[in-house]
């Protein structure tokens, strides 16, 4: 964002955002890939708040995202994804969260994170996390807390 000499600054302009968002209950991954419903555990914030009002001039920032996956039932699993969703559509550029658990025994369970910067124009955007897996048997879950979005956001 440029600011020219006599710009009025507004505390939207000048302050940054930072807010967390959380998987609401365990979710059993499926072939199809599936909007996770988050809730957002900042303080001060909405529970279902999942978007943020970018002011005039944008912000640049940080998402990072991890997968507390589980395997509860062993089989032929090769991938495990959890990708970023801005205004409901993954983000094609940013790296995915994958596992692939196959070969290994049912109850393994490991938490494996990945980061994306951003830049967002002016306007409301939403933020969210997409599962899914690629599979001929097995199943494997999402566990609450860990699996999680925090967004960090500055003018």
């Amino acid at each position: 964002m440029t600011t020219a000499a006599g710009d009025l600054l507004t505390p939207s302009r000048l302050n940054p955002a930072a807010f967390q968002l959380q998987l609401g209950s365990l979710y059993n991954l499926t072939s199809t890939p599936t909007d996770l419903t988050l809730t957002n555990v900042t303080p001060g914030y909405a529970s279902g708040a999942t978007s943020y009002t970018v002011p005039e001039g944008g912000m640049v920032g940080v998402a990072v995202w991890s997968g507390d996956f589980q395997l509860t039932t062993a089989g032929t699993i090769t991938a495990c994804v959890l990708e970023l969703t801005i205004g409901g559509l993954a983000v094609s550029t940013a790296p995915q969260v994958i596992w692939d658990p196959e070969n290994i025994a049912a109850g393994a369970r490991v938490t494996l994170a990945n980061s994306w910067p951003l830049s967002l124009a002016a306007g409301s955007h939403s933020f969210g996390l997409r599962a899914s897996m690629t599979s001929t048997s097995g199943a494997v879950r999402l566990n609450q807390r860990h699996t999680a979005l925090s967004i960090l956001l500055h003018p």
